[in-house]
């Protein structure tokens, strides 16, 4: 059994090395790349010419580096390890939450279109107009926020790191529950009584909202609208007329599934078809 004095010293001496190999590590990852990582082979080599002849063995090196991922110092990301420095927030998660905060705020809303809430006796009339100042708001904001995204950060990161940053960093700033939110909040208080279920507006209004839609971007309701039947006939069916009579994907006799047919109605489509719950296939009909 080893006496306190020895047991005393090998900590020491463990410490002493554990620090010795750290020692190496930020410099190795700065000259392989901070956004590269380094390996297991990376550190022995690097411990070889820092400590020669033979540097660390293999075991004490494993033994260091899983007492710096504890640490959160190091971490490991399949075969490599990563400084867990250059994974700091910086303060991104602020930032995007002020943002969401100025998407939620009816007075940003009012200064970013350059103008007062509309006021007229008839908020139908100007449905278009708010329409039009909604999407410009909407528009130039996206376009901040995707801007910032892009910004250099302060650390270089892992490709795949980098992007989850920035994707984080947008849903921060822009949930999408919080786009309907601010779409609800820009709309006048009149448009408010007929949403039903939180998220639904009755049919007899969003049909005014449609129509107000197509007044002002024609050509690109147009392709919304149209485009889906076009799609929906490309991707699913093989239409064999106009009416949609003899709806096929492919032959069903040809086809290695086993269909189980399921009485769909299909949204925006206005009718019923048959859609297999196994597969793609939608047909007419029953076969």
């Amino acid at each position: 059994m080893k006496s306190k004095s020895n047991v005393k010293r090998d900590h020491s001496l463990g410490t002493l090395n554990k620090n010795k190999i750290w020692n190496i590590i930020p410099g190795l990852c700065q000259k392989k790349g901070f956004e590269n990582g380094i390996t297991l082979t990376d550190i022995l080599k690097e411990s070889k010419a820092k400590f020669p002849p033979n540097g660390y063995s293999k075991p004490t090196i494993i033994k260091a580096l899983k007492k710096f991922e504890a640490d959160d110092r190091l971490l490991k990301i399949k075969s490599r390890y990563f400084l867990v420095d250059i994974f700091e927030d910086d303060g991104w998660s602020i930032f995007g939450r002020y943002l969401n905060f100025l998407l939620l705020n009816t007075t940003f809303h009012n200064k970013s279109v350059n103008v007062t809430r509309i006021s007229h006796p008839d908020p139908e009339r100007d449905l278009g107009e708010i329409f039009l100042q909604f999407s410009n708001f909407i528009g130039i904001f996206v376009l901040y926020i995707l801007i910032e995204a892009m910004r250099p950060t302060r650390k270089l990161v892992p490709r795949p790191l980098r992007i989850d940053k920035a994707l984080s960093f947008i849903q921060t700033a822009m949930p999408h529950k919080d786009l309907l939110t601010a779409f609800l909040k820009f709309l006048p208080p009149i448009h408010n009584k007929d949403i039903v279920l939180g998220a639904e507006i009755r049919r007899d209004r969003i049909n005014k909202f449609s129509n107000a839609f197509r007044y002002i971007y024609p050509s690109i309701h147009e392709t919304l609208e149209g485009g889906y039947i076009q799609y929906f006939k490309n991707c699913y069916l093989d239409i064999q007329d106009k009416n949609f009579d003899h709806v096929w994907k492919n032959d069903i006799q040809d086809a290695k599934c086993d269909h189980v047919w399921k009485k769909t109605f299909f949204h925006k489509l206005g009718r019923w078809y048959y859609s297999c719950t196994r597969c793609t296939y939608v047909v007419n009909s029953r076969p």
